[in-house]
């Protein structure tokens, strides 16, 4: 009997041990990046957006690690669509503007454009972005109202996750993204991008209806009421 309590003493002290070498291993390997850190048992840092967001994952605290998938993969710039204050462009990320829930106004006047040629085309979400937390607004009974802007990306696999924080896509001619890029700009207001990736679109896709509509809208946009069309 002594024997038997024996060994079970030992199987427990072992298993103990084997638990705390786990999570001090897991935690080695998610550094620098702790506030991502979730156990394997969660499906780790890799998948805690489906758990958690805010600040429990997401402070904009990855933006140095955007960049450094940026040189690493050789991309000049890419899309961001960006949730929080601290604009990754001073962090060396150089990017188009997406729409996001960051208070980023100098970067949705900034001129830079994603070309055509580029090798790659990659459009990075905050994990906050891609599950669409604050974008919402009330109606004039405060009803509240949720935009689940990023639906159709959650059903991607991202080719990476910077900093557990930041989600990228390879949206390379694809003529489907551009125009739903070109969507949700003109939802924001954002005609010049809207146009931009409308076009984009066109090009891959000369029958692509949505990004036909985005430019049929910012046309009708574009005519002063009373006024005729140029050659109306």
């Amino acid at each position: 009997m002594a024997v038997t309590d024996h060994w079970k003493r030992v199987a427990v002290q072992g298993l103990a041990a084997a638990c705390v070498a786990w999570n001090v291993v897991e935690a080695g390997l998610v550094a620098p990046y702790h506030l991502a850190y979730f156990n394997e048992l969660a499906g780790g840092p890799r998948n805690g957006h489906l758990h958690l967001l805010d600040s429990n994952l997401d402070w904009g605290q990855s933006a140095k690690a955007l960049r450094s998938f940026m040189v690493g993969d050789n991309l000049p710039v890419i899309y961001c669509a960006y949730s929080g204050n601290s604009d990754p462009w001073y962090y060396g990320v150089r990017y188009q503007y997406t729409p996001g829930s960051g208070n980023l106004d100098n970067a949705k006047q900034r001129p830079i454009r994603v070309p055509d040629d580029l090798p790659r085309e990659i459009l990075v979400l905050s994990a906050m972005v891609l599950h669409s937390v604050h974008f919402s607004d009330a109606d004039a009974t405060g009803r509240v109202a949720t935009h689940d802007l990023y639906a159709p990306l959650r059903g991607m696999k991202p080719v990476a996750m910077p900093g557990y924080s930041f989600l990228a896509y390879d949206i390379t001619r694809d003529p489907g993204a551009h125009a739903y890029i070109a969507s949700l700009d003109l939802s924001f207001g954002l005609k010049d991008l809207a146009e931009y990736e409308a076009r984009k679109s066109l090009r891959l896709d000369p029958g692509n209806a949505i990004a036909q509509a985005v430019l049929d809208k910012l046309k009708e946009d574009a005519v002063a009421p009373g006024t005729a069309p140029p050659g109306g």
